[in-house]
């Protein structure tokens, strides 16, 4: 991956058919579709590509059942439709997996109401059989009584259990690598991109009527670029009324509603499969089996200060910590999270202080109805509809620059890394070919996080064994460390550890082994002995719980 930045010059040269503004899965997406269609795209994110809100799922690639309750019936059937075709282009990435949804006869019994949206659910998702690797069909929905549901996940309390739905949704195992593989697969269409280059400006045309660009300051070189192009589009997600506030001459926007969602990891709570928990008054959360520890989430408060300043909330966390224990026999606490990772959702539309009903649908908002011609605004959506909504958007695009037709051939094709037409078939072959120099985890998981690259990161460690070094018992290696910084723009130790592996994503690593990545990242990034222990303290950071109410 070529980081435009590093190799434009003082001043990029040309004029850009558009210029997407944030590099999370939204901006991405569209940056992908875009270049399918023969524009000539470049993307600018302020910090690390998927960082925001996008590093910050339950990892799921779902229907959204629980839109069915605000009759939602559109968004939902769209998010099943795009379930299915992510299993498709991404197959290495997403996976479906079983979801056993409680039912309980207590304050009264919701499972009634479950059951109509089971069927309602499998109904939308009429075509959830029709994908390229079979064994990603998902069958039917089934009810188990409480007995078998506490016999296949033991953990779950029985008091006032009644059994619970079986269904099966779509399981993301790493939602910022496959944000990169769309990126990966923009930059092959001749997309121009760069993280880390966050835009303080606006370029102007039409006596100020028109926007013709954007002014970016390079956070790692320290210059600024001026980048031209007929459209710019802000993808910045709960950054986008802020992006908006650069506009010379018009008033500061209203503040974007943005809600946020706390997520923990913890020791071991559920077996094999997902569990979801909709108590009836109440918010639903999920206790989904992750790398032989639980992941939990989500809340959903509403955040009124500066994205910037957004940290996980202590309130966030003991709410998850309350919803749990009311649900599993063995209760957990602060010194069962290894991990607590969070981020927030930008809203369409207006929607106070209850986030959690707010609609999860997204907003194209064309500045020119305000006189401002050249600038697109996209609001709110999901992780699994992104697609869709970059089809959307290329459909104003074309509209805009006269460009037909606007519908590319996304849902068809696989993504970068993803051309797998048989899952269990690729990996089979994977592991019959480096079994034999390496454990059958490290196969498994360079296979199925990395797909057809797999054999890239390998190679690496034929030219310095040293890069054969397992990092951890999933068998992460350090070759992956290596293949981060070289082909996948990484820059920082964070970059690496949370968003090119998974290295960090179970809690903090132990320092010798954050010692040993940063050490090799230095090599090739050129980082002297201040920049590793800089580096160090800022990954170290990342892992602290907040403290105002943490119960030891």
């Amino acid at each position: 991956m070529e980081r435009y930045l590093d190799v434009c010059g003082n001043s990029a040269a040309g004029v850009f058919d558009v210029c997407i503004i944030g590099g999370g899965i939204s901006g991405s997406a569209i940056a992908y579709t875009l270049s399918l269609l023969g524009y000539k795209v470049a993307l600018f994110e302020k910090g690390d590509f998927g960082g925001g809100t996008t590093a910050a799922t339950t990892k799921m690639i779902h229907g959204g059942a629980r839109y069915l309750k605000t009759l939602e019936f559109r968004l939902v059937r769209e998010s099943l439709r795009e379930r299915r075709i992510l299993c498709d282009i991404a197959p290495n990435f997403v996976y479906p997996k079983p979801v056993f949804l409680t039912t309980s006869d207590y304050p009264k019994s919701n499972k009634g109401l479950i059951r109509a949206g089971m069927i309602c659910y499998d109904l939308l998702s009429y075509d959830k059989g029709w994908t390229r690797d079979k064994s990603k069909k998902i069958p039917w929905h089934n009810f188990l009584p409480a007995e078998a549901v506490l016999a296949a996940e033991p953990a779950i309390r029985d008091e006032n259990l009644t059994g619970a739905f079986v269904y099966e949704d779509c399981f993301n195992i790493f939602p910022e690598r496959l944000n990169l593989a769309f990126l990966k697969s923009a930059l092959k269409n001749g997309a121009r991109i760069a993280n880390y280059a966050e835009v303080f400006d606006f370029l102007y045309s039409s006596g100020r009527r028109a926007v013709s660009g954007v002014k970016v300051f390079d956070r790692i070189s320290r210059q600024s670029f001026l980048i031209r192009s007929r459209l710019t589009i802000n993808c910045a997600g709960p950054w986008a009324d802020a992006v908006l506030g650069l506009i010379s001459g018009q008033e500061e926007k209203p503040a974007l509603t943005r809600s946020e969602g706390v997520h923990i990891i913890t020791r071991p709570i559920c077996r094999k499969n997902m569990i979801g928990f909709f108590p009836r008054g109440g918010r639903h959360f999920f206790i989904i089996p992750f790398r032989g520890h639980s992941l939990i989430g989500t809340t959903d408060r509403p955040y009124s200060g500066h994205p910037d300043n957004y940290r996980v909330s202590a309130e966030g966390i003991d709410e998850l910590l309350s919803l749990v224990n009311r649900h599993v026999k063995e209760p957990i606490g602060w010194p069962d999270i290894k991990y607590a990772y969070g981020g927030l959702r930008p809203l369409a539309g207006e929607n106070g202080a209850d986030t959690y009903n707010a609609s999860r649908s997204h907003e194209i908002c064309d500045a020119a109805r305000d006189g401002l011609d050249g600038l697109i605004t996209v609001l709110g959506g999901k992780y699994t509809t992104s697609r869709n909504l970059a089809e959307r958007v290329a459909g104003v695009v074309a509209k805009k620059l006269g460009v037909y037709p606007w519908r590319s051939a996304s849902d068809k094709l696989y993504l970068s890394g993803c051309e797998i037409t048989d899952m269990e078939l690729f990996m089979s072959k994977l592991h019959a070919l480096y079994d034999g120099d390496f454990s059958r985890e490290t196969v498994e998981y360079l296979g199925r996080n990395y797909g057809t690259e797999a054999k890239e990161v390998f190679r690496l460690t034929e030219d310095d064994p040293s890069l054969r070094e397992v990092l951890n018992v999933d068998g992460e290696i350090m070759a992956e460390v290596v293949y981060a910084v070289k082909f996948e723009m990484a820059r920082t130790l964070s970059d690496i550890i949370l968003r090119r592996t998974g290295i960090g994503a179970l809690g903090k690593p132990d320092r010798r082994t954050l010692v040993k990545v940063a050490s090799t990242a230095a090599i090739e990034l050129d980082w002297k002995a201040d920049n590793i222990i800089d580096e160090l303290d800022r990954a170290s950071r990342i892992y602290e719980l907040p403290a105002i109410i943490k119960k030891e």
